[in-house]
């Protein structure tokens, strides 16, 4: 039996990423969120900069809620640099993805 991560609070999240399955998260079938607690941070910087209605955090509490409810289902990967990326289907169309601030840690 495989171990359960933790649950995530909305104070790790760095970004969550709403869009379709069969999308390559580049943006093109999705939309990513990004959370206002990091705003103005250097782990935001992305080559162009965050619009104010890009800091969403109705949406970054949803998809945490979501995620810690449904643990035994997500993908956990490493992002770049200290990033954790968590991923999780919603339905069989549209996913979830997580940007973690540093690593995740697993129940003992």
């Amino acid at each position: 039996m495989s171990k359960l991560m933790k649950q995530i609070s909305e104070s790790q999240v760095l970004k969550v990423y709403s869009g379709r399955t069969s999308g390559c998260w580049c943006g093109c079938k999705g939309k990513y969120h990004y959370n206002p607690q990091f705003k103005g941070s250097e782990k935001l910087e992305r080559g162009y900069p965050i619009e104010d209605g890009e800091f969403n955090a109705g949406m970054i509490k949803k998809v945490v809620q979501y995620v810690n409810d449904h643990r035994s289902d997500v993908e956990i990967s490493k992002g770049l640099g200290r990033e954790t990326v968590l991923r999780v289907a919603v339905n069989p169309i549209r996913e979830y993805g997580v940007y973690l601030d540093g690593p995740v840690e697993m129940e003992s």
